[in-house]
């Protein structure tokens, strides 16, 4: 299985988002991670799905994963509604090909969460 790293959104019960090889990412320190923001593939997921074109990137729940070269495990970056959703959890390591069993470390981020107003 080729496990990947990525952004991602939860719209409609289903994960989308733009993944990436491990081989493809991008080094960050300790980390594998993606190369585009969420902020730059936003106008891509705006064309797949034209009802989100007068939404906000920010206003649908997101996150990312990395990979932790060090640990050899991926971090899943994402809001606490997110990472405490096991129905969740598991089509995001569909979404990037993670095994079951694999050592995925989940954290929450205030960066991830919905803005009010």
């Amino acid at each position: 299985m080729n496990q990947k790293i990525g952004i991602f959104w939860y719209y409609n019960n289903k994960v989308i988002g733009k993944t990436y090889n491990l081989s493809e990412a991008e080094k960050y320190g300790d980390f594998l991670s993606p190369i585009l923001g969420h902020y730059d593939y936003w106008n891509q997921i705006q064309k797949a799905l034209p009802e989100l074109y007068y939404e906000e990137y920010e206003y649908i729940p997101r996150g990312r994963i990395v990979y932790d070269t060090t640990k050899d495990h991926f971090v899943l970056l994402s809001s606490k509604k997110i990472i405490k959703n096991k129905t969740i959890l598991k089509a995001i390591k569909e979404f990037f090909s993670i095994p079951e069993d694999a050592k995925i470390v989940a954290k929450s981020d205030l960066h991830y969460e919905i803005p009010r107003g």
